[in-house]
Parts: structure tokens; C-alpha cells; sequence
């Protein structure tokens, strides 16, 4: 536990192989990613107005971070030396929990939007 406190062991840039049980927990994760993307260009496919931009932010999501996951992955397998460094895994957390961020503003928007829809077909019923 000392290792993850101290900034020598981010800034490494020949950190070594990855541990066992973080590689196992890293490919579960991948895993987990790719399956999340799949299930979401099922959803993307109903033709549901309101959620449909949040599965397609979502689906962009899981993809991108599924790629680059790899990308670590297969970079600290090959022990690339500034490509496998710890910190890359610090920056794609942030960037995730970023994005989410962003994803979950627009989702404190959809009662807003199921509510504009239904007030535009209640108009929308008495127009010939």
C-alpha cells in the first residue's frame, strides 16, 4: 500500500509488469466495457427519442475507454517504457470520471425534455 501513495511509483516510466490481480481486475473491467457497448447499440436501435442521445453518449463511451484500456494494456504487456507508465491509468480514471460527468448532466435533463414532448402532443392532438 506504501507503493500507490508514493509519486515515484507514478512517474515511473519502467514500472514493470502489471500485478496478477490488477491485470485480472483490468481485463474483467475490459470486459465489462465491451459488453456494455454491445447492449447499447441494441438500445440505440429502438427508436426512443428521449434516451436516445444518452445511449449514444454512453455507447461513444464505453468504446473509446474500451480502446484505450487495450491500448494500456497491450502497452504495459509489452513493458513499453513511457507508454506503460502508472500515471496513463490515473489520467484514463479522471477522463472517465469526467465524461460520466458530462453524461449524467444531460440525463438531469430528460424529465425537462419527456415534458416538452408531452405538452408539443397535447398540442399536437387538437391540430388537424
Amino acid at each position: 500500500m506504501n507503493n500507490l501513495m508514493s509519486f515515484k511509483y507514478w512517474i515511473n516510466t519502467r514500472p514493470g509488469s502489471l500485478s496478477p490481480l490488477f491485470l485480472d481486475g483490468l481485463v474483467v473491467f475490459l470486459v465489462l466495457l465491451f459488453a456494455g457497448f454491445i447492449t447499447l447499440q441494441f438500445l440505440k436501435k429502438h427508436n426512443n427519442r428521449i434516451y436516445f442521445r444518452i445511449f449514444e453518449k454512453l455507447s461513444t463511451f464505453t468504446f473509446a475507454n474500451f480502446f484505450i484500456g487495450l491500448m494500456l494494456t497491450f502497452f504495459s504487456f509489452e513493458l513499453i517504457p513511457v507508454l506503460s507508465a502508472r500515471f496513463w491509468y490515473l489520467l484514463w480514471f479522471v477522463g472517465m470520471v469526467t465524461w460520466l460527468a458530462f453524461i449524467f448532466r444531460e440525463l438531469k435533463k430528460i424529465p425537462e425534455k419527456k415534458k416538452k414532448l408531452q405538452e408539443k402532443q397535447e398540442f399536437q392532438k387538437y391540430i388537424p
